[in-house]
């Protein structure tokens, strides 16, 4: 999959938005996880940021207050390791 980085330090370089991704969004995430970084960075160059999820977890809207002003689950809802791994496709490689 192609993938585009952009150094967020840098001050503005034509980005218009951030997506960033993580497992879980929950209450952990404000305290240092990925995308609070990414979101504390971008913000320094008023960027706004989107976050998708694999789930959202209990304090999952206490991220906008870190810069993040949308979040997204993947997963419709939650399921545990081996109901997503049989729902893969044969295709799906490991």
């Amino acid at each position: 999959m192609p993938r585009f980085e952009a150094n967020l330090d840098s001050g503005p370089s034509g980005v218009d938005l951030v997506i960033t991704a993580k497992d879980a969004i929950d209450v952990q995430t404000p305290k240092g996880k990925v995308p609070a970084k990414t979101a504390r960075r971008a913000s320094l160059n008023v960027v706004p940021v989107v976050a998708l999820a694999g789930t959202l977890g209990r304090g999952c809207r206490d991220v906008q207050d870190i810069g993040i002003g949308a979040i997204a689950s993947i997963r419709p809802i939650p399921v545990t390791l081996q109901e997503a791994a049989a729902r893969l496709s044969p295709r799906a490689a490991w």
